[in-house]
């Protein structure tokens, strides 16, 4: 996502947001996991790659899922992305237009 051209990123970011509610079986929280996303190219367009810190995240409640324990698989990654610091980062910046 990074890398994707900024003329590319709205529907690069839709479909990723998809696809994350629908691995997270959280259909109705698209608009959050796209929101989510748009934060982290924010961030990147300022020169802080927030894209591997928030993957570690994603990645260990995706774990956490295939194991059994997330019965909210998005809820815990919020809640995880919060104790790491990183939802204020990603959701609570200003808000301009990066695609």
């Amino acid at each position: 996502m990074k890398f994707c051209a900024r003329k590319d990123r709205r529907e690069f970011v839709g479909r990723a947001g998809e696809t994350l509610a629908r691995v997270l079986r959280d259909p109705g929280s698209v608009n959050l996991y796209r929101a989510l996303l748009w934060g982290a190219l924010r961030q990147l367009d300022r020169g802080v790659d927030l894209f591997e810190p928030l993957w570690k995240v994603l990645e260990r409640v995706l774990v956490d899922l295939q194991e059994g324990f997330a019965k909210k698989p998005g809820a815990l990654l919020i809640a995880r992305l919060r104790q790491a610091g990183l939802w204020a980062e990603l959701m609570e910046g200003p808000m301009y237009r990066v695609a």
